[in-house]
């Protein structure tokens, strides 16, 4: 059965209302594409079929807050993209999560072009990181560089635990800006790179 002929606008307007026949129809209009492209953030086809089905579980159970005159394809896909970033929020914090991300991007994303995409991205955290005050480039260097808690840190330079704390997160908080404003690159290698020097 072909629903494309059926306007969307149209089913938006009877999934509002509560039509399931309707919602069916967006379902199967929009999960492959939903699928595809949060795959491309996740790399998992597990994650990305769950993400999916969340997605589209709040478009029904939300449904009487869907505005039928906005884009609705737009919608989704913003929706999409946020269960994915949190997905990959996750993974920072989970080990076994970010060795499948790095195992798909060592097998998967090692053509010659995607590598140069990569190194690109690492240049420019690189260029943020020396934009920061000297002392803030210094703590987030014995951080990320020397493997450094807090502690080891805070009694090495002679300051507070809490000032390497601030300092760390107003150092990420600069890279994170700089890097969003300063690159149009492949969304998912930089949150795979995110992911590393967070």
């Amino acid at each position: 059965m072909n629903n494309n002929f059926t306007p969307e606008k149209e089913l938006v307007e009877r999934i509002v209302s509560g039509d399931q026949t309707a919602f069916k129809e967006i379902f199967y209009r929009y999960k492959d594409k939903l699928f595809s492209y949060c795959f491309r953030f996740t790399k998992s086809e597990e994650v990305a079929e769950e993400i999916v089905q969340d997605v589209l579980l709040k478009i029904w159970t939300d449904r009487k807050r869907i505005d039928p005159d906005l884009s609705f394809s737009s919608y989704l896909y913003t929706i999409t993209r946020n269960y994915s970033f949190n997905f990959l929020k996750k993974a920072a914090a989970n080990i076994s999560l970010q060795e499948k991300l790095f195992y798909y991007f060592d097998h998967y994303h090692s053509q010659p072009e995607d590598q140069l995409v990569f190194n690109d991205l690492t240049s420019i955290v690189n260029k943020a990181v020396a934009l920061l005050p000297p002392q803030r480039r210094l703590i987030y260097k014995m951080s990320r560089e020397k493997a450094m808690n807090y502690d080891e840190i805070a009694h090495h330079l002679g300051i507070s635990k809490h000032t390497v704390k601030n300092q760390l997160v107003q150092a990420l908080k600069f890279i994170r800006s700089y890097l969003n404003t300063h690159t149009e690159l492949n969304l998912c290698l930089i949150s795979l790179l995110w992911i590393i020097i967070s």
